[in-house]
Order: C-alpha cells, then sequence, then structure tokens
C-alpha cells in the first residue's frame, strides 16, 4: 500500500484480482465503428449536432491539406530561443488531426477520411521522439536535437502518452477499417516508445514526485489506454494496471484534504480530466470492479471548481494559472453523472455548448447531462486547508457581487510563484486587482537560478509586500503562518515574515484581509529586528488594467467596473504607479504568433503599516 496521506483502496489491488476483472466481455466507454447506431445518434442529437457539423468541416479541411512538415530546426528552436511552440505547434496538430478524422469517419462512414489518417498516424510514427523539446533530458539529445536510446533510458512523458492513447483508440474504433500496415507500425511504435520503457523502468521521475503531480495522471492515462487497447496477454495488462493504481495514489495526494491544488484549476483539470478518462476506462472494461473514484478524496476534489470560482468560467490565477482557463468539457460531464455531482456536470456540458473543441469523449458524454441540471452558486466563504487558499463572496447569489481570494502557502508548491499573501478582488465578473498568473513558459523558467528573474514569478510581481528592499525567497522554507480565518464576518489574517530572508530584518509581518458588501480591507503591519536595514513596508498591487494616482489615493479602472483605493494609514504615504508596458508574454508560442500584456503595478508604502480600503463600483 503507498504510503500517502489520504484513503485509498485501489492500493489494495492485486495482479490478480486486475487479471481476473480483465476477463469480463471488452467493452470500453467509446463506441466502435460498427455500432452505427450509435454514431448516427451522435450525430442527430441536438445538443451534439452543431458540434458535428465543425468537426467535419475540420476533417474535410484537413483532406486538402498536406500534413505538417516538422524539420530538426523546428525542434532545436527551443534550445536555440526558448521558444516552444515552434514544434509543439505542429506536433500537437499531427494528434488532433487524428482525433478529428477518426469521429468524421465513424460519423460519415464513407471512407473519404482514412488515407487521411493514414497519412497523419503514420507521419506520427515515423517522429524522431514523442518527448517535447522542453521535457527532453539532456542525456537524451545531443546538442538540441534526440538520439536513439536503450529502452532503460527511455522517457515516457506527457506528449508521447497521448499520442500513444490517441493512435490506440484509433486502432480500437476503426479496427479493421484502417491499412494493416498501419495497426502493426502502431502496436510497434506503442510498444517500443512507451509500454516497455513503462513496465521496465521504476525511476521514471513522475512515478512518485510529489512535484508537477498532473504528468502521473495524464502518463498512466495514456500507458494504461494504450495496453488495454493495444496489448493481446491480460497478464501484461494487469502489471501495468496494477502498477498505475499503486504510483496514481501520488497523484491524489498532491491535493489538500479539500481537494486543492496548489497549481490552480488548469492544471487541476489537465491532470484530474486524465485521472477521471481512466477510471472511466477502467470500470467500462471490467464491468466496475476496478473504480478509481472509490478514495474519498475524488469528491472534495470534483468539488474544487465550485469552492474556489470567482464569477462563472473565472477562477484565482495563482501559481501557474489562468483566470479563465476551461474545464475539459467530457470528464466534468462523466463524472459529475456519475458521482452524481450537478454543478460539475453542468460545467462540462456548458464548456462543451460554449464551443470547447470537440473530441470523441465531449462527443459521447456531454449529451449525458440531464437539461435541468445548472451550475451551482458558490458558497459564502471557503478555506481550504493544506494550500491555505480562502475565498469570500459578499453575495453568494449575485454572480457579479464582490469577491475576495487570498493565499498563504509556502514558496515551494509546484510550478511555485514567491507570491505568499498573494490576492484577488474581482467585482462584476472582473479581476480588477489581480495575480498575474501563467504566461508563456520559456526555457529560464525550468531553472531555479533563473526562475525567479520573470515578473510574473518573482515576489514583485504579485499584490504581496516589499520590505526594507527584499522580495520573498523561494523554497519550502519560506511559508506563510495562517493566524485566523473567519466566516461571519469574513476575516483571513497570515504572518508572512518567514517568507523573506533574514536580511530582511523582519520578525512579524501581518497580513490582514475582510470583506464587507461593498469593499475590502488590506492591513499589513510589520514589527522589525534590532538590526534590521531599514523600516520600510510596500504593500504592492498588481493589474491587468490601469491604475492611477487620484485624490490623495488609487483608481483602477477595468472594463466593466473600477476601485477607489484609499490609504487609511499612515496619513502621509508615499503611493508610486508603475505603467510596464509588454511586460508579461501570455500567448503565442511561435514568433510570429506573440501577445504580450501591460502591468500597472502600485506601491504604497509606510514604516510598519500600510492600510487599505478598497471599494469597487460598477461606474467606468
Amino acid at each position: 500500500m503507498p504510503d500517502v496521506s489520504h484513503e485509498y483502496p485501489p492500493g489494495e489491488w492485486t495482479v490478480d484480482d486486475i487479471q481476473a476483472a480483465l476477463s469480463a466481455p471488452e467493452q470500453y466507454p467509446v463506441p466502435q465503428y460498427e455500432e452505427a447506431e450509435v454514431w448516427e445518434s451522435v450525430a442527430n442529437d441536438p445538443i451534439t449536432e452543431p458540434a458535428v457539423r465543425e468537426l467535419l468541416s475540420d476533417a474535410r479541411d484537413l483532406v486538402d491539406q498536406p500534413v505538417p512538415r516538422i524539420p530538426a530546426t523546428a525542434y532545436l528552436e527551443y534550445e536555440r530561443t526558448g521558444t516552444r511552440g515552434v514544434y509543439e505547434d505542429p506536433a500537437n496538430s499531427r494528434k488532433g488531426a487524428v482525433n478529428t478524422l477518426v469521429a468524421a469517419e465513424c460519423i460519415e462512414r464513407e471512407g473519404e477520411y482514412l488515407d487521411t489518417l493514414l497519412d497523419y498516424a503514420w507521419a506520427i510514427c515515423e517522429e524522431t521522439t514523442w518527448t517535447m523539446p522542453a521535457i527532453i533530458r539532456d542525456d537524451q539529445k545531443l546538442d538540441g536535437l534526440p538520439t536513439t536510446q536503450p529502452v532503460e533510458n527511455r522517457e515516457v512523458g506527457i506528449h508521447g502518452v497521448n499520442v500513444a492513447a490517441t493512435l490506440a483508440e484509433a486502432v480500437y474504433v476503426l479496427g479493421d477499417e484502417l491499412h494493416p500496415a498501419l495497426v502493426e507500425r502502431i502496436r510497434e511504435e506503442v510498444e517500443r516508445r512507451i509500454v516497455r520503457p513503462y513496465e521496465e523502468r521504476d525511476d521514471l521521475w513522475w512515478l512518485t514526485a510529489p512535484t508537477m503531480p498532473n504528468q502521473n495522471a495524464v502518463n498512466h492515462f495514456g500507458v494504461v489506454t494504450a495496453a488495454l487497447y493495444l496489448l493481446d496477454d491480460t497478464e501484461r495488462q494487469a502489471e501495468i494496471v496494477a502498477k498505475a493504481a499503486r504510483h496514481l495514489a501520488y497523484y491524489l495526494d498532491g491535493f489538500d484534504a479539500n481537494g486543492c491544488l496548489s497549481e490552480g484549476i488548469g492544471y487541476w483539470d489537465y491532470g484530474f480530466s486524465h485521472y477521471v478518462k481512466l477510471a472511466a476506462q477502467l470500470r467500462a472494461r471490467t464491468d466496475g470492479e476496478l473504480d478509481l473514484l472509490s478514495p474519498p478524496i475524488v469528491e472534495e476534489v470534483a468539488r474544487f471548481p465550485w469552492k474556489v470560482q470567482l464569477s462563472p468560467g473565472r477562477f484565482p490565477a495563482f501559481s501557474d494559472a489562468r483566470e479563465e482557463p476551461g474545464i475539459t468539457p467530457s470528464a466534468a460531464a462523466w463524472l459529475g453523472v456519475t458521482i452524481g455531482n450537478e454543478d460539475l456536470a453542468a460545467r462540462g456540458r456548458h464548456a462543451f455548448e460554449d464551443g470547447y473543441p470537440t473530441a470523441l469523449r465531449n462527443l459521447l458524454w456531454c449529451r449525458q447531462v440531464p437539461d435541468d441540471w445548472s451550475v451551482q452558486p458558490s458558497s459564502e466563504t471557503v478555506f481550504l486547508e493544506g494550500h491555505d487558499w480562502w475565498i469570500a463572496r459578499s453575495d453568494p447569489e449575485d454572480q457579479n457581487a464582490l469577491v475576495l481570494a487570498a493565499k498563504g502557502g509556502t514558496n515551494g508548491e509546484s510550478h511555485n510563484h514567491n507570491d505568499c499573501g498573494s490576492f484577488v478582488v474581482h467585482c462584476n465578473r472582473e479581476s480588477l486587482l489581480r495575480d498575474l498568473g501563467l504566461a508563456t513558459y520559456h526555457s529560464g523558467l525550468k531553472h531555479a537560478d533563473t526562475r525567479y528573474d520573470y515578473l510574473h514569478t518573482r515576489s514583485l510581481g504579485h499584490p504581496v509586500p516589499y520590505v526594507n528592499g527584499y522580495e520573498q525567497g523561494h523554497g519550502e522554507e519560506y511559508r506563510a503562518t495562517v493566524l485566523d480565518h473567519a466566516a461571519d464576518p469574513p476575516a483571513f489574517e497570515l504572518d508572512l515574515a518567514d517568507c523573506y530572508p533574514a536580511a530582511a530584518g523582519v520578525e512579524t509581518l501581518h497580513r490582514r484581509f475582510a470583506i464587507e458588501t461593498d469593499r475590502v480591507t488590506l492591513d499589513d503591519r510589520a514589527q522589525y529586528s534590532d538590526d534590521a536595514p531599514d523600516q520600510r513596508l510596500e504593500s504592492v498591487l498588481v493589474s491587468f488594467v490601469p491604475i492611477e494616482r487620484r485624490d490623495g489615493g488609487l483608481v483602477v479602472t477595468g472594463e466593466r467596473g473600477r476601485a477607489r483605493i484609499a490609504v487609511t494609514r499612515p496619513s502621509d504615504p508615499e503611493i508610486a504607479v508603475e505603467h510596464l508596458p509588454d511586460a508579461l508574454e501570455v500567448s503565442g508560442h511561435t514568433n510570429d504568433d506573440e501577445s504580450y500584456r501591460d502591468v500597472w503595478r502600485a506601491r504604497v508604502t509606510g514604516r510598519t503599516r500600510v492600510a487599505l480600503e478598497i471599494a469597487p463600483s460598477d461606474e467606468t
């Protein structure tokens, strides 16, 4: 049984138990080509019919275009410039094309897409590596290009396992419709690149790693799905499932007891959606005997979006998160229906209906959500002990109401930012003051000696104190202490002193948040040691919308409203506002598709105390 903090029944599964469960008639939660009536119902269902039209249009476009070429120099681009998308974008588009063409062929059933599918899948099989340039280890490349590796040194990583699952599912769904040489090639490449390395290596870093836990779930979904679809030996399948079941315990251990993940909703969705899809695979394949939904923590994890939403579709952009990340429709819909979580299921169906990219499971699972299920209003105040997130709402029934989100935690978290004490002020479905969240991932972010040179990861890019000229340090030892959290009236207080290096000379640094119907208060108080280099406390505010000095305070103006920020302490504050143009690259992997965000940063300075009153309104 794995040594983890959560109750985890799958840790007790034995190889014999699993092999016996796999003796059930083979079935999966996606239909095969022969099940024509299922595909006809998908094509004609009012819920899925618009998405099917879009999917078929995309498939016809693929028939008319050549398979994207991926030269060696595209792989080198990451090594040379730190830019990921020159290689990743066409590689991902190849994989996406396979999904699209498989579904289109099942729906139209005229053979129109089979040759194009053959070209795409064959091209993927011919790729030198299925490991992305940002992930590949130094010992697997030579001056930036991948080299051939023996099985004991082959990596099993996120892109590769998703490719393996995609190709394996094409074999399962289309069966004899595929060219037999392609089926043989897929079996050989998935075995060589993914299945055998997984079987033979116990040192894969993501099996038990406490950081970046989403890779554990994503990789296990790909490996197990490929093995179930492609292997004929149930004993090998059982051994792979048993290994996955043991190590998935470490994925769930990345959540605190409240189902919170420090990396935010985006990484929650990426990892958890793959865990859920694997749960669906095993449930169907074993007639319910193997159930990855049995750990009690799963239901708490499923409630995470409801707990932390700021307004519909918007969540705190703490750590490497986006405020509007999107939720995988199929996984949310299937899990919500399966466990009776109406809120999650409705989120999945709404995401699908809002135009989320079409995929097999989205077409199949989202239409299972009852029409009368809806996203539920958020709870009034939530404290997620463990990662120490606190979210309070002035009116949980009003989607436009004032919301305050803040975090404690440590500066040694997965995808860490130096952000203990960060917060978001959200009103009228807009974050006026915020955390900057995720930016485009460059190579320098992989290394601790350069990661905190970037605005969005260092503490001066977050709404946290700047003390005597010192930013927060990084590492597990730099942590916030929760002093109080209350729901009535809502208040949250932290001591941030341990988040700063000793040279800052701060003994205590109390940060207190409170929210009322129409305002938020922020109160920072510092006590210094006798050898402190100075007594200068700066409370920093950041935003993607303009902040201006006005009437002895500040005004932040968004698209839907504004907030007036009054300085109540000290009486003679020093106030500075910086406009940082093109400060944050937030999208666009390739050099010809870049998007930057302007950032406004304000600093209110006192000696031992800075107190602010933030009052949003709907005036612009």
